[in-house]
């Protein structure tokens, strides 16, 4: 009897875990429509060009429409708290303030972008090093995108050379 109703459960389990596999994923697509993978190119050559770029990829089914990439200067997840705990009464206009600091650089034209299913872009910005304008405060760097419908995706954190830092 014992294994007469494991055997059940285990049968009755199935179509749940069937299920599963194949909702989490559509879930996961409908959550985040597009990939989002920033990265740092610097050139040692002669020409010694750097650059931020940032690789968006359209993993959803549906045709999505970029009309913002920007990449900004994030302190870091230890920095943040603690100036989280030192102001934690702090006014929710000003949170912006406690996570990014520095210049921000427009990855993206002023027209907009649009991806096809599956379809790969590459963004790019031309990082001058030695002028004052380009010197990053932070020791991370985040790519925003917005989209047509007004949603907002961050990037995971990509750390900036130090040779970018300001000193």
């Amino acid at each position: 009897m014992a294994s007469l109703a494991l055997v059940l459960s285990l049968v009755g389990a199935t179509p749940g875990v069937i299920t599963l596999v194949f909702v989490i994923p559509a879930l996961k697509r409908w959550i985040f429509p597009v990939r989002n993978v920033p990265s740092i190119r610097i050139d040692f050559g002669s020409s010694g060009k750097a650059e931020i770029c940032a690789t968006l990829t359209n993993v959803s089914k549906n045709t999505i429409t970029i009309t913002e990439c920007n990449a900004s200067c994030v302190y870091s997840r230890r920095t943040v708290v603690f100036r989280y705990l030192r102001n934690p009464l702090i006014k929710r206009g000003f949170y912006r303030a406690l996570k990014y600091a520095g210049p921000s650089f427009a990855l993206l034209g002023l027209d907009p972008e649009t991806l096809l299913p599956s379809q790969q872009i590459k963004l790019r910005h031309a990082v001058r090093i030695g002028q004052p304008m380009y010197c990053f405060l932070t020791p991370e760097i985040v790519v925003d995108v917005k989209l047509s419908n007004g949603r907002k995706l961050s990037s995971g954190r990509l750390e900036i050379p130090e040779r970018w830092r300001f000193k």
